[in-house]
């Protein structure tokens, strides 16, 4: 693990829809993480972070693979 990677939480998440990667459509609101333009989140400080529009964003992609909405890449 390099120095900048060890200050930083990343998650991946290889689910999509139709459009632009799924966790694109949480941008501004899950406080103070980043997500790219591939989809994942950056969360630099968790106190920063709205751990409840996290929380809803997981469940989401859940339920939206369980229904078929999302497929895994």
């Amino acid at each position: 693990m390099s120095a900048l990677q060890k200050n930083y939480i990343s998650l991946y998440n290889s689910a999509h829809g139709d459009g632009p990667p799924f966790t694109s459509a949480y941008a501004g609101k899950l406080g103070r993480a980043r997500i790219s333009a591939t989809g994942v989140v950056t969360i630099a400080d968790l106190g920063e972070v709205d751990l409840p529009a996290l929380a809803g964003m997981i469940t989401a992609i859940e339920a939206g693979l369980a229904a078929g909405q999302l497929t895994p890449r």
